[in-house]
């Protein structure tokens, strides 16, 4: 056997023993092969031009089959840290070159690529800040998320085991892109049992969710320009689209029976384009958690109709605000059909089904069929059908029964529990409003201001290994925004609120 062969399989026989008894041991042989000659490489062991054996005598010199070194070669000229040599064995290639090259390119690509970016691109990366989903790795307290530990996921699970048991082959093509006709019949018996909302299903479109809902609304009823009332604070994500679309958000305030229409009117007077919509959570607004009265609900659509204007009700968690004093919704209220009443399961039920609805007008079907067919196509059929035995099977009014008996225990307890006499704040829901989230507030009577209380606050959270979301990240730029924390306590058990509690009670603000 010629030195160099030699040398080359008792530094890679060395490299192997060292993986023994590591994780990396449990990997297929042909992985563990091409992990240690690019160790080597890497560590210059086997330097650049260093000639290593051909995959038979490899093979051979190793006791292993030949397939296994073949694959581990190829993984290694995938990575152009090996050339073979036409038949003689393989060659370490210069790969300091190779990636400088391709770091060149890939920065050369950006730099002139970038200039292709449309502007509507550009506005939306602007508006970026403001599109807040949870975060991944830690969720504690994070307001939006409904209690997933009760979601019934056995019953879920054999329905969706009967649906792919029994499903036919023509099942598996393409779907209305306003939702399956069955489906959207099954939503409109729900919505008339659950929340009195009367409607056609042909006004019905299921969609990914509220933020799929906004989106088709801002890019289909709204020219860029276009005024759109937002309520300030608001839900971040709405904000962020109607930003990135180009409209002209106009933030209006809100009292202790929501929405300022007073301040509507005071729009009018002022020499811009006209306003096209109004967004409002009047059940429960976000995030400060009032509702809006029965006399405020009809003074917005007195104000509508005035103006020929569009409102959008976003009632995003309907079976827990609605809960003890049910109040009739705008779309109800609303003789003219001028409202859109938007839908989800995301919050009710988990935020990974992806599953909400819009109800809309029947003229505006058609351009609202037509940019979601655009768009986003259509809600999986399997999912829709899932989703109608769950109802049908009456699960679903059984788990939002037991979700609103949960949030309201959970609710409890995290009142009880979070520390508010160590951190000076005050609940603005004052317990008559229901929600999957609370808000916390500072008053400026400590010398401090409430975003400077917000940021102390937020800091205690992360040193006790909790999060939530700024009360501030929730008031349009350029605003006059409050300090406080909202707080999501819904996804926490009892126990578990408790436990992770406990640390701030150790702590000073």
């Amino acid at each position: 056997m010629n030195t160099g062969l030699e040398y080359t399989l008792s530094r890679i026989q060395k490299g192997l023993d060292q993986f023994q008894g590591s994780q990396e041991i449990q990997q297929p042989r042909y992985v563990l092969l091409y992990q240690v000659i690019k160790k080597a490489i890497q560590e210059q062991v086997f330097p650049v031009a260093w000639n290593l054996p051909g995959t038979r005598s490899l093979a051979v010199g190793l006791g292993w089959s030949r397939t296994t070194v073949i694959r581990a070669y190829e993984l290694l000229e995938l990575e152009h840290l090996v050339q073979a040599k036409g038949g003689s064995g393989y060659r370490v290639t210069d790969t300091t070159v190779w990636y400088q090259r391709l770091a060149h390119k890939a920065h050369a690509k950006a730099d002139t690529l970038e200039h292709l970016v449309s502007r509507q691109a550009h506005q939306y990366q602007k508006s970026q800040a403001m599109l807040q989903g949870s975060p991944i790795s830690n969720t504690t307290f994070w307001p939006g998320l409904p209690p997933v530990d009760i979601f019934p996921i056995n019953r879920w699970k054999n329905l969706l085991n009967n649906y792919w048991r029994y499903v036919k082959a023509s099942s598996l093509n393409y779907s209305p892109s306003s939702g399956d006709a069955h489906f959207k019949s099954k939503i409109a018996q729900f919505l008339r049992i659950s929340r009195g909302i009367v409607c056609d299903p042909d006004q019905i479109m299921i969609v990914s969710g509220s933020v799929q809902s906004v989106f088709l609304l801002a890019h289909t009823l709204v020219n860029p320009g276009e005024g759109v009332v937002l309520e300030n604070p608001g839900f971040p994500n709405v904000m962020g689209i109607f930003e990135g679309s180009g409209a002209r958000v106009i933030g209006v305030g809100c009292d202790e029976n929501g929405l300022r229409v007073q301040e509507l009117q005071n729009l009018d007077h002022q020499p811009h384009s006209p306003i096209k919509l109004v967004h409002v959570t009047p059940a429960c607004q976000y995030p400060l958690g009032v509702t809006m009265g029965i006399q405020r609900r009809n003074q917005l659509l007195e104000w509508s109709y005035q103006r020929d204007c569009l409102i959008v009700e976003n009632d995003y968690e309907h079976e827990i605000s609605n809960r003890s004093q049910p109040i009739p919704t705008l779309f109800n209220l609303d003789n003219r059909q001028r409202t859109i009443y938007l839908g989800t399961f995301n919050r009710l039920l988990y935020p990974s089904i992806r599953l909400g609805f819009m109800v809309v007008p029947p003229s505006l079907v058609p351009a609202l069929e037509a940019m979601q067919a655009h768009s986003h196509r259509f809600v999986s059929p399997y999912l829709q059908e899932v989703m109608g035995q769950f109802i049908d099977k009456n699960y679903l009014y059984s788990h939002l029964k037991t979700l609103g008996n949960e949030a309201e225990a959970r609710e409890e307890v995290f009142r009880q529990v979070f520390p508010l006499s160590v951190s000076g704040g005050q609940w603005l829901q004052p317990g008559n409003s229901k929600s999957l989230h609370l808000t916390l507030a500072w008053g400026e009577e400590s010398g401090w201001s409430s975003l400077h209380q917000e940021s102390k606050a937020m800091d205690w959270l992360i040193k006790a290994g909790l999060t939530a979301q700024r009360l501030s990240s929730c008031y349009l730029p350029g605003t006059n925004p409050s300090g406080g924390l909202v707080l999501g306590y819904a996804s926490v058990n009892p126990g578990e609120i408790r436990r992770k509690l406990a640390p701030l009670l150790t702590t000073k603000l």
